[in-house]
């Protein structure tokens, strides 16, 4: 049975990226100014639209596109993100915080099922955050999946698009506590002691 999505997590998002589109913060420091609310859950679909909304809210910021640009595309990412059930990554074998990468940069540059160039870019950012994550390996942990998702999408927009979304490290975890699945050491941010 798939779970609701919880849509004040889904606003409370959305608000967050738009009252931090002016101040100058990496997609990763956004992930964390999200989690730092005491009522995102530890798992959750809704990580599937905290993923391409951070990045986006950096890619438009850094491209002068304007709040209401902004708004527009958080919103068209929030529809397409309640597509992906909780349980994704395990279910189907897509995490949904690398499909949400694909989902960012689709969104940012227009592309659909007929676009040509930016169709094989969408699909090889999801593709390398997928093999970054399974990498890694499992069981689930979104604070991780994100991380990772969101750092290899820096990177390939460094890569690709020649454009500086923010530094991917160090990342260190302070999630690992409410994590019952948590791989401790074998998780490349999990804090050394």
């Amino acid at each position: 049975m798939a779970r609701q999505i919880n849509e004040e997590l889904y606003q409370y998002i959305t608000d967050t990226c738009l009252e931090s589109y002016d101040a100058p913060s990496s997609p990763l420091q956004l992930l964390e100014k999200i989690w730092k609310n005491p009522d995102f859950p530890m798992h959750c679909p809704e990580h599937h639209y905290l993923v391409p909304a951070v990045l986006l809210t950096t890619y438009c910021r850094l491209k002068n596109d304007g709040k209401a640009k902004l708004r527009e595309e958080l919103n068209l990412a929030g529809d397409r993100a309640k597509n992906l059930l909780a349980g994704f990554c395990g279910w189907y074998g897509a995490c949904g915080a690398a499909v949400g990468s694909g989902m960012f940069l689709s969104v940012a540059t227009g592309t659909s099922p007929y676009s040509t160039d930016t169709w094989a870019l969408v699909n090889r950012l999801s593709s390398d955050c997928l093999y970054n994550i399974a990498e890694i390996g499992g069981p689930r942990c979104c604070k991780r999946v994100c991380f990772t998702a969101v750092s290899t999408s820096i990177t390939f927009m460094k890569q690709h698009f020649d454009l500086d979304l923010g530094q991917t490290t160090p990342i260190r975890c302070t999630y690992h506590q409410r994590n019952a699945e948590c791989k401790k050491t074998a998780c490349p941010y999990y804090p050394a002691t």
